[in-house]
């Protein structure tokens, strides 16, 4: 009677960790599942742990500012008050979590804003603006606009640790677009 007990306590316990297991993905069930579904070639490719992770691509877009678009290229966040001041306005869409700069070619004089939490600190004379914005992340809350006025030219809008934050563009003519990424 107490082998069986101790049976089903072992069969119990092992099955809840075979549960988490496969909810977590844990090591080796990548490797098992593209061997399955042919996704090494081990033909061609010599296999690597880089080969089995995905290939990632930061995505960079421009869009025309309206109510509810995606402030990110990979994220569903966007501005939840509605807001008048950015109407022709155009977004920049880039990955939350981008590590790189995001540089523009701008034909003409512009304006840009940018979306930032409490944690942001002002620098190269970025301004603090009292325009109402809320947009709600996973672990924050950005309900601050800081601007700056650019001219012609490259522009360099570095990578801020540890997101990157949302990059909305006014420009001075209403005609064009006026900038274009680089």
């Amino acid at each position: 009677m107490k082998s069986n007990i101790k049976k089903f306590i072992f069969s119990i316990v092992f099955f809840v960790l075979g549960c988490f297991w496969m909810k977590f993905r844990l090591p080796p069930l990548n490797y098992i599942s593209s061997i399955i579904n042919n996704e090494i070639d081990s033909q061609k490719n010599e296999l690597t742990p880089d080969s089995l992770l995905p290939s990632y691509e930061p995505v960079k877009l421009i869009c025309i500012y309206s109510e509810k678009i995606p402030l990110y290229s990979d994220r569903k966040y966007y501005n939840e008050i509605k807001n008048k001041y950015f109407e022709g306005a155009y977004v920049v869409q880039i990955p939350r979590h981008d590590t790189t700069s995001t540089m523009l070619n701008c034909l003409d004089s512009l304006s840009v804003f940018r979306i930032v939490d409490d944690k942001y600190e002002l620098k190269n004379d970025w301004k603090k603006l009292d325009i109402k914005v809320k947009v709600v992340g996973y672990t924050s809350i950005m309900d601050k606009i800081v601007s700056k006025d650019f001219g012609p030219g490259l522009i360099d809008l570095k990578y801020n640790y540890p997101t990157n934050y949302p990059i909305i563009i006014k420009t001075k003519e209403k005609v064009s677009c006026g900038f274009e990424l680089y």
